[in-house]
């Protein structure tokens, strides 16, 4: 009778680390989808899956969740590196998610699951290779625009001229 009442403890201990880890995998997959939504990340997908899905099953181990253990304090990610340490800064403080988001912005892989922002100008010394301006100075976004504009486009660059020629 102990024995099978140990056996019962058992199965009702499994069952709860169970729920447990999936009550954390579902929090940590609330804080993902958030801070993917914050950071402008693309919105949409097919019968395959969103962008969030690709975003999540590529990159989603790169982040631990740090669940707090007063019920007022909130849940927060944290970035790892390869090792499963915390990623750190320039600064050698840990990197904040937002952070770890804004780089995966400019990736050459991860890049395109994000909205691309407008260029800044000269002024700042940066431009995003990605933007261009027309000749009446306004920032094109290649992603933003449609086959037709993207076609017209091309023929209004200096290139496309030259290349007329």
């Amino acid at each position: 009778m102990e024995e099978a009442s140990a056996k019962k403890v058992a199965a009702v201990a499994a069952e709860r680390d169970a729920a447990a880890s999936l009550v954390m995998q579902l929090r940590k997959e609330r804080l993902l989808e958030r801070a993917f939504s914050e950071a402008e990340g693309r919105t949409g997908g097919d019968l395959h899956g969103t962008f969030f899905d690709v975003f999540k099953g590529q990159l989603g181990a790169s982040f631990r969740l740090n669940a707090s253990k007063d019920s007022n304090a909130s849940d927060c990610l944290e970035p790892l590196d390869a090792q499963g340490q915390p990623l750190l800064g320039d600064d050698g403080r840990p990197l904040s998610t937002a952070d770890f988001l804004d780089q995966l912005r400019i990736h050459p892989v991860y890049g395109f699951l994000f909205q691309q922002r407008g260029a800044m100008t000269m002024g700042s010394g940066v431009i995003n290779p990605g933007l261009t301006a027309n000749p009446y100075g306004e920032v094109l976004n290649p992603q933003s625009m449609s086959a037709t504009e993207l076609y017209r486009a091309s023929f209004a660059s200096p290139t496309a001229k030259k290349r007329a020629l």
